[in-house]
């Protein structure tokens, strides 16, 4: 008995094939016959002397690969076997290749412009850390120079209030010096007149003549008792000399006294 032989699969027109037109690849491998079924790398078979009209049913298969997978590798083959693309399929292809070649170029532009913006952004904080460096210095010296001067200003304000209490002890102390001078003054003048007014009432003419006579008086009587005292002393001695009495010399000498 005789098994129903299979068709063998038809290979791809080339309607078909543009349809599954790709962009062209530069391919080492000759084309091959478009009725060729090609073989999986890994098969072992070898009856190539087969003819392509011998049924499939009498060629024993090798390998487990099924039907379809054979079918999508001879489209493959002779899409890649096929003719260069049209002039049409090449702009379309251009066209493509500059969209996605300006793409990039946009993508790059965009990571530079990105790239720049961070720079600027970071310059700009090194700026601006820059400029609050020096003004926190500026702020720190403003800060010591305020207080320095508050310090001083301070110093100076206390030493101001100590003048100023010491100029107003001294003009106390002045203040009660002129009214004790011109109480010592008042003072002054009024026993000045009183004593002028006393020496002018006691010493005047007459009187002063009175107490001439006075004086001349008494001056008088101290010469003749200087002289009788004299005289005595000279009667004491030659009288004790010559008597040799005590009584008698003690009755001059208290004479002598008594005068």
């Amino acid at each position: 008995m005789s098994r129903p032989t299979t068709p063998l699969p038809q290979p791809p027109t080339q309607a078909s094939t543009a349809t599954f037109a790709s962009p062209p690849r530069s391919s080492t491998h000759p084309v091959k016959p478009r009725h060729h079924i090609p073989h999986h790398p890994h098969r072992t078979h070898h009856h190539r002397h087969h003819d392509v009209s011998v049924p499939q049913s009498a060629i024993q298969p090798t390998t487990s690969v099924p039907f379809s997978d054979v079918i999508s590798r001879t489209t493959a083959k002779a899409i890649d076997g096929s003719k260069p693309p049209s002039l049409e399929q090449q702009q379309q292809q251009q066209q493509q290749l500059q969209t996605e070649l300006a793409k990039e170029q946009a993508a790059k532009d965009e990571v530079d412009r990105e790239q720049a913006k961070w720079v600027e952004v970071e310059k700009k904080r090194a700026k601006r850390k820059a400029v609050d460096d020096t003004l926190l210095l500026t702020l720190t010296n403003l800060s010591s120079l305020s207080t320095s001067t508050t310090r001083r200003l301070d110093y100076t304000y206390y030493s101001l209030l100590s003048s100023i209490s010491s100029l107003h002890t001294t003009l106390s102390a002045l203040h009660t010096l002129s009214l004790s001078l011109s109480t010592y003054t008042s003072t002054f003048i009024s026993e000045t007149t009183l004593l002028t007014t006393d020496l002018s009432s006691q010493i005047t003419h007459q009187t002063f003549e009175a107490q001439a006579r006075r004086i001349g008086g008494l001056e008088e009587r101290m010469r003749k008792g200087r002289e009788r005292k004299e005289d005595l002393s000279g009667s004491v001695t030659t009288s004790a000399a010559s008597r040799g009495s005590s009584v008698d010399a003690e009755a001059t000498l208290r004479l002598f006294d008594e005068l």
